[in-house]
């Protein structure tokens, strides 16, 4: 007797493929902020695309100031690349479907930006292709920012580069840095412990990304500027006096409570009982790294509800990673990061069929 899926059941295996979906699309996309150059934040986007999507061709065509630049591809171009810059270039819409109709095109964007064109075509499933335009569209604000993240790192580190003295870092940086730029002298009290500090120069990206007025901050101390400075749990003061009375740079990310935003920044002395700080606004990007925890805790609810785990093989280090439900369903300790093959295989009862199937994927990219 043959035996027909009820409505019921083919929904619940729709809302778990989807759920599946978009726990490796979260798993993906927080991987991608991770990377520092434009070129490998792109060439991980295209990776995600081809493992989402499974699709022939994903071209990425990169654009700066509304002009085509580069092509990227995960293979060798089979195309003319020519073709393919006059094809992406000329696209005007936000998304679109492929000419043969088993792909589509989207367009990344950052805060209203053009920043690229991204074409999946010839997708294996094309009969999902509505699902996975939806999914694409759902993922595409997080590319977009991540590759302007790695634009902007690329600026700050190529200034960098060039930089020879403190003093002449201090000057390139300061006329053309994008990043807010501010000098300060420290203040220290009579056990020379640092406990203010005052601006003497801030760039125009300084008063955008903070919003205060050079006329009315420089020559006074901050604890004047910004009262409660020094009761704010970032230790703004103590950390920067440690880079003003030993040299030392450095780096992090903090929250200005005062001010009520995020600020990633790089604090260096041009000389002794003075500091510098390069800052960027990360504001919306921690916003978006909540949304995401969020929407990664959402999914991961949505595999306990579906009882859907999913696995992922590392062919350089030979071990699976599981997810947590992955893990909860084959009974394994939710501290463990890594599990062996074997570990993996002794959970499932067809033990023989599903090796074999694995070594057919690795071996002869067999499905």
């Amino acid at each position: 007797m043959i035996k027909h899926q009820s409505g019921s059941d083919m929904e619940l295996k729709i809302a778990r493929k989807q759920a599946a979906d978009y726990a490796t699309a979260l798993d993906c996309l927080a991987k991608i902020t991770q990377y520092l150059s434009e070129k490998e934040t792109i060439e991980n986007i295209l990776k995600i695309f081809k493992t989402l999507f499974s699709p022939q061709k994903v071209f990425y065509l990169s654009l700066k100031k509304g002009q085509p630049e580069q092509v990227y591809s995960l293979v060798p171009l089979a195309e003319d690349e020519l073709k393919i810059r006059e094809r992406l270039s000329s696209f005007a819409k936000n998304y679109a479907w492929t000419e043969s109709q088993k792909g589509f095109q989207v367009k990344i964007k950052y805060q209203g930006k053009d920043l690229g064109i991204l074409e999946a075509d010839k997708i294996d499933f094309p009969e999902n292709i509505n699902q996975y335009l939806n999914l694409a569209m759902s993922i595409i604000d997080v590319c977009g920012l991540s590759i302007e993240n790695a634009r902007r790192y690329q600026k700050l580190r190529d200034s960098e580069k060039n930089l020879t003295a403190n003093e002449q870092k201090y000057r390139l940086l300061f006329t053309n840095i994008m990043n807010g730029f501010a000098l300060h002298e420290i203040i220290l009290d009579n056990n020379r412990d640092p406990i203010d500090y005052i601006f003497l120069e801030v760039n125009a990206a300084f008063e955008h990304n903070t919003g205060l007025n050079k006329k009315d901050i420089v020559g006074k101390k901050v604890t004047e500027v910004l009262p409660g400075t020094e009761k704010d749990p970032a230790n703004w003061i103590s950390l920067y006096g440690k880079v003003a009375l030993t040299g030392q740079e450095i780096r992090f990310e903090s929250y200005a409570k005062v001010i009520g935003k995020w600020f990633s920044v790089l604090a260096f002395s041009p000389k002794k009982y003075q500091f510098a700080t390069i800052f960027e606004d990360i504001t919306e990007r921690k916003k978006a790294e909540d949304i995401l925890k969020q929407n990664q805790q959402r999914y991961k609810k949505a595999q306990r509800m579906g009882h859907v785990g999913n696995w992922e093989y590392d062919l350089l280090t030979k071990n699976f990673w599981g997810s947590d439900e992955a893990q909860r369903i084959y009974g394994f300790d939710s501290e463990k990061k890594d599990f062996t093959l074997d570990e993996v295989e002794n959970c499932i009862p067809d033990r023989e069929r599903v090796h074999q199937a694995l070594i057919d994927l690795i071996e002869n990219d067999t499905p």
